[in-house]
């Protein structure tokens, strides 16, 4: 799977050869290929943007990153789409030709974009309207060619897809589960204000692990046959949770399931390390970091964060300005955990954002709205620090064209990073893929079923029975 594919590069989809394209041990060889390939560059997948001074990122791999801090703005777009020079180092080369090549791609599937239906969706974002639009047709093309009626929605929102669905698939019937009551209220408002009451089925309460047997249970008191369960956004552990509700409910006959905020799946700490409740979910994946085969470190969340952040197919549509202050965002928020480290002292925010974009445009203005907007204090004695001292102090911390140079270098580790991104979702995608096919669910597949230009989670989980 790779989010760099355009739609004719890839697998068209159809249902007759669901999960025909990869076997199950094929599967395995890819992500045990893609996982050693990965911890290869451990040092950009698992290290945080803001801590690339406090780990000496800048330093130690100053011969990666100095040709591409050297390119103009406009050309840090190309590089994910395999521009390079001749002249780079030898491994940064070899690196760009594994990440923008097909070297490491899973061979995913795509759907045909729908035509215009007249959507009835409104008051939404272009972005919602186009996931919503596209997963519905997808979501009818499978109820069809099945003959479904009922669809279950996991995590239905404000039930704009449920909408949608009732639209593109006659006389079908949805039970939408929402955690949030207020979402509920709200969706069964529009509903009824759609003529769509009688259709739809609010069921308000969350899915865990611990209660699949009762969300189980009332799906199929409620529901009426055979089903469909869908998911758009379904945010850290919704998905693999909502996999395991299809695994359990035989009357679930089919799935398509959009994974999204990796990073939030539910984790402990514990000896230095955290683990999460859901990743691995393969056996298989279990077993090659439990016996070194891959590097156990992958299972962290600083790789699942850039699991979920933006493709470069999103980030090509972006203006330069946009990136440019990006990256100084990044870079001046690197000065400061930098600045923690070395003086003992720990600032903790005092509002939900330390700085407005207004700030963010040279290096004093940030630290000086950083100041203002956060308490410090001492790490030796926790004694309050007073603002007006701290000010100076830290806009003197680093000389300004030192600062210019981490901006372009910040530049260069998140275009790096960019390339990368869509390895690392696919290696959160197939391992949960392969947990399906270790279960017998040779009919499952990875599916793009939007833009990964106008959508940053594009891949669904598709499984039939």
């Amino acid at each position: 799977m790779s989010t760099s594919s355009t739609v004719s590069d890839s697998i068209p989809f159809n249902i007759d050869n669901l999960g025909s394209e990869i076997n199950l041990e094929d599967t395995k060889e890819y992500i045990k290929k893609l996982g050693t390939f990965l911890v290869d560059w451990k040092w950009l997948v698992l290290t945080r943007p803001t801590h690339i001074l406090v780990d000496k990122v800048m330093e130690s791999h100053a011969h990666i990153l100095g040709p591409l801090a050297s390119l103009p703005l406009e050309t840090h777009c190309k590089v994910p789409f395999g521009y390079k020079k001749e002249f780079w180092p030898n491994d940064l080369l070899l690196f760009l030709d594994r990440v923008c090549s097909e070297q490491l791609v899973f061979p995913f599937k795509s759907v045909v974009s729908p035509g215009k239906n007249g959507s009835t969706t409104t008051k939404t974002t272009s972005k919602k309207l186009h996931e919503t639009t596209r997963l519905s047709a997808f979501v009818a093309s499978i109820c069809s060619k099945e003959s479904i009626k009922c669809i279950v929605d996991v995590g239905s929102g404000l039930g704009y897809v449920d909408r949608e669905l009732c639209q593109v698939v006659d006389g079908c019937r949805i039970v939408a589960v929402e955690s949030e009551e207020a979402r509920c209220t709200s969706a069964d408002a529009a509903n009824k204000d759609q003529g769509l009451a009688d259709r739809i089925i609010q069921l308000p309460m969350k899915l865990f692990s611990s209660n699949i047997k009762e969300v189980a249970d009332i799906v199929n008191a409620t529901a009426n046959g055979d089903s469909c369960l869908i998911a758009l956004h379904a945010c850290g552990d919704l998905t693999p949770t909502s996999l395991r509700l299809f695994e359990h409910n035989t009357s679930i006959v089919s799935a398509v399931i959009m994974s999204c905020c990796y990073h939030k799946m539910s984790s402990s700490f514990d000896k230095g390390r955290t683990t999460f409740r859901n990743f691995p979910s393969s056996e298989y994946v279990k077993s090659l970091l439990a016996d070194g085969s891959v590097d156990s470190d992958l299972a962290d969340v600083s790789f699942l964060r850039l699991a979920a952040e933006s493709t470069k197919e999103l980030w090509a549509t972006r203006s330069l300005d946009c990136l440019a202050l990006h990256a100084q965002s990044v870079a001046f928020r690197a000065i400061i955990q930098l600045y923690e480290e070395q003086n003992g002292i720990i600032f903790k925010k005092t509002k939900r954002k330390a700085v407005k974009p207004s700030s963010r445009r040279n290096w004093k203005s940030y630290a000086e709205a950083w100041v203002s907007n956060t308490d410090s204090y001492r790490r030796s004695d926790n004694q309050l620090i007073d603002r007006n001292d701290l000010v100076k102090e830290l806009q003197d911390f680093i000389p300004e064209n030192d600062i210019k140079e981490i901006v372009k270098r910040t530049l260069a580790f998140n275009t790096l990073r960019n390339c990368v991104q869509h390895l690392v979702e696919s290696f959160v995608l197939v391992d949960r893929l392969l947990a399906l096919k270790e279960a017998g669910f040779t009919r499952s597949s990875l599916v793009r079923v939007s833009d990964a230009a106008i959508s940053p989670r594009s891949i669904a989980i598709v499984v039939c029975r």
